[in-house]
């Protein structure tokens, strides 16, 4: 800032700048410039200004490290240069062929351009890199907004092998004199580009599924055809590189191939943005539309593949026409389900509704005839009437809550068969003798024939046998007119090898049933009138219950009905034959069966059970000996003389120790009595599997709750001592 200094610079210039940096807390960059006032040729006569350079200073700053950046990422190549657009000059050169040496630097960019292309072998590719990185191409291409032009050739190298070579040239403006410059360079990728060319081949060898592939150039936003089916580039313009402007290839095969109402959707998931950003997350990115082919629509499926090694990235359309119709299928499958399940939903919500009137009832009649009973307590008539009606009331609520866990069983696959000698014949007679009371109080006729049977003695589930004729033929009752009729017939109508196949029919001229219900039918929880049960004695179970057990025992059911003029059932259930011709049951002379004077253990934990089982056992002339639970009853047994008790009748639900650990370990006691006792099994359990259990624990005989006084007189008799001949 001395005024001679000063004085000196003006003499042999007209102006010049001085720059310098702020003293503080952070640098700043300025410059103070010196220049003559006017025209004045005096040195003295001079203006001098301040200015921030910041701006200029951090972009010379950008611009070096860039540049910098770039000359060494490229330190492999095997040239490299320098340009000066604007100027058209060749600033410097660099790499690592000694091709670089021999070319001639300084002279205009377009000779250098034309000198470095003599070494392309192909004339095409020659003109194509002459053209690309000409002068005027290269300052067409910044102003349009490109900073990054590409060509991919064929080039000799010092060893006169001909390789194949990227050519880049990165534009970036130098904001010292705001020239365009440029850096090219050439590098050898025959290694790259023949993993590249296998990695295409892979792609296209795996995409045979594939309609159309295409390979996605996400930097250059340009697209390239691997496979195409129907041509979609016509109109298109072709870069050099033999690619297509991803934009515009895009929205031609929307707008000729997509259907109208998927366009707007399938434009926003393939814009190239959402690409990135879902690629960026995983190696596949994936989405549905429609294509319309005139009046028909197709499924097609686009897919987005990235690989993690190569980098390449590929566009798929897939048609999933399949795939769509297979998983309407299922939908359809699904819905046709949802709904049977909803429909049995409602029906289950509606039975439980009726279900509650329909208990309510019988316990109703119970609860009322005990008031009526207390009323008449002096009237030895109305206190018979009464106690029969309560009898009548409990039977139907027992009937009701077996089916109710019937149908619990068969629903969860728990219900078991036994495989046992059973005489058809004797079935069938118990089973009428019990009907034929109902139909004589509704004055309804019964006629029943059988046609060729030769085998009666079979071997199967009697107790499930009995529970299917039981349903079938009270149902025609139930349901039936007075002085209707019910037509029976019991037929054989095949035996081959040891099975014999039986067809049951069953013919009334009862209501009939609708057409719509009809197809309900067999549905658990469904009746055609509500309160069926209050009319008709049913609780919608009784056929969707007998169904199962048909279909279990390898049967089947088929039937025809009329409204108002009656229902014909047949059922065809296959037998084994019993060979031994054993009689499931003996036809029993009549006996007189007497338990008096023997001494019985009663185990039962609850305490009115107990007090009606030694009613029973008491008033038949029995001494009973109680135990809460069968740990008191195994101790007592224990500490009993041997021979001491004659039987026990044993609870199987109680605590401390069930019935069933209390039999076995009474069975395992070492002495003669503990293995030869008869223990009878007194349970609500009334299933198949726990009279398999009760045997298998031991126990002689097995008897459901409610208990039947005769049943278990017998039981005991029968077990005891031989019955006496009348």
């Amino acid at each position: 800032m001395e005024l001679d200094y000063l004085e000196q610079k003006l003499a042999n210039s007209s102006s010049f700048r001085v720059h310098f940096r702020s003293a503080g807390e952070e640098t700043h960059y300025y410059y103070l410039l010196v220049t003559r006032n006017g025209e004045t040729e005096d040195e003295q006569d001079f203006i001098i200004a301040a200015a921030c350079e910041d701006n200029d200073v951090n972009a010379r700053k950008i611009y070096e490290n860039q540049l910098n950046s770039l000359i060494g990422s490229i330190s492999h190549a095997a040239g490299y240069f320098h340009l000066d657009i604007t100027d058209d000059k060749i600033l410097k050169t660099g790499g690592t062929s000694a091709i670089v040496d021999i070319l001639e630097s300084d002279c205009t960019i377009d000779a250098f351009v034309r000198d470095t292309a003599q070494y392309i072998p192909k004339e095409q590719d020659r003109q194509d890199f002459i053209d690309a990185f000409c002068r005027n191409s290269m300052l067409e291409n910044y102003n349009a907004g490109q900073v990054e032009i590409t060509r991919i050739s064929r080039c000799y190298y010092d060893d006169n092998i001909a390789r194949i070579s990227k050519y880049v040239v990165r534009l970036l403006i130098n904001p010292s004199n705001n020239h365009l410059e440029g850096l090219l360079y050439g590098v050898d990728i025959t290694r790259s580009q023949e993993e590249y060319e296998t990695q295409v081949s892979i792609v296209r060898t795996l995409s045979s599924n594939y309609r159309d592939v295409y390979l996605l150039n996400l930097r250059e936003k340009t697209l390239s055809i691997i496979k195409e089916e129907e041509g979609n580039e016509d109109g298109l313009k072709k870069k050099e590189d033999g690619s297509y402007s991803y934009k515009k290839f895009l929205a031609k095969y929307i707008e000729e191939r997509v259907h109208p109402d998927d366009r707007d959707m399938l434009h926003e998931v393939l814009r190239l943005r959402n690409v990135r950003k879902r690629i960026r997350k995983k190696e596949e990115y994936k989405g549905n539309y429609r294509v319309k082919n005139g009046d028909e629509v197709h499924y097609y499926q686009f897919r987005v593949i990235r690989n993690e090694d190569s980098g390449i990235i590929v566009l798929g359309f897939l048609n999933v026409d399949d795939v769509v119709e297979a998983e309407i299928r299922q939908q359809k499958l699904l819905k046709e389900a949802l709904d049977t399940a909803e429909r049995a939903n409602e029906a289950k919500t509606n039975f439980l509704r009726r279900m509650s009137h329909d208990i309510r009832t019988p316990i109703n009649g119970i609860c009322g005839m005990l008031e009526v009973a207390d009323y008449y307590h002096n009237d030895i008539n109305k206190l018979a009437e009464c106690r029969e009606k309560i009898r009548d009331a409990s039977h139907l609520l027992l009937e009701l809550i077996n089916e109710v866990l019937d149908m619990g069983k068969l629903e969860s696959g728990e219900i078991m068969l036994e495989e046992v000698p059973f005489n058809l014949y004797d079935i069938g007679q118990n089973v009428l003798k019990i009907i034929e009371k109902m139909a004589e109080e509704r004055k309804i006729e019964i006629t029943q024939d059988n046609i060729g049977v030769a085998h009666w003695n079979l071997i199967g589930s009697p107790v499930h046998v009995k529970r299917i004729m039981m349903n079938f033929i009270s149902n025609a009752v139930k349901y039936n007119k007075e002085h209707g009729k019910i037509m029976l017939r019991c037929r054989e109508i095949s035996a081959e090898g040891d099975t014999a196949v039986f067809e049951f029919t069953c013919r009334d001229t009862g209501i009939g049933m609708s057409r719509e219900f009809q197809e309900h039918l067999f549905e658990p929880f469904t009746q055609e009138r509500v309160g069926g049960y209050s009319k008709y004695g049913s609780t919608g179970l009784g056929m969707s219950i007998t169904m199962g057990l048909v279909k279990r025992m390898g049967g089947d059911i088929t039937f025809e009905s009329e409204k108002d003029k009656g229902t014909t059932f047949v059922i065809t259930i296959p037998f084994k034959i019993d060979t031994e011709k054993r009689e499931a049951e003996q036809k029993a002379k009549k006996s007189v069966c007497s338990i008096a004077g023997m001494n019985i253990l009663l185990v039962e934990d609850n305490e009115l059970n107990m007090e009606i089982v030694e009613f029973i056992t008491q008033n038949a002339g029995a001494v009973v000996t109680k135990a809460w639970n069968g740990r008191e009853a195994f101790e007592i047994f224990e500490r009993s003389a041997e021979g001491c008790f004659d039987a026990i009748l044993m609870d199987v639900m109680m605590p401390e120790m069930d019935g069933y650990e209390a039999t076995e370990r009474i069975r395992r006691l070492n002495r003669k009595d503990a293995r030869t006792i008869p223990i009878i099994a007194m349970t609500a359990n009334a299933f198949t599997e726990d009279k398999i259990r009760s045997k298998e624990a031991g126990m002689n005989e097995h008897i459901a709750k409610p208990l039947n006084t005769e049943l278990v007189l017998q039981a005991v008799a029968k077990l005891v001592q031989p019955p006496v001949v009348d």
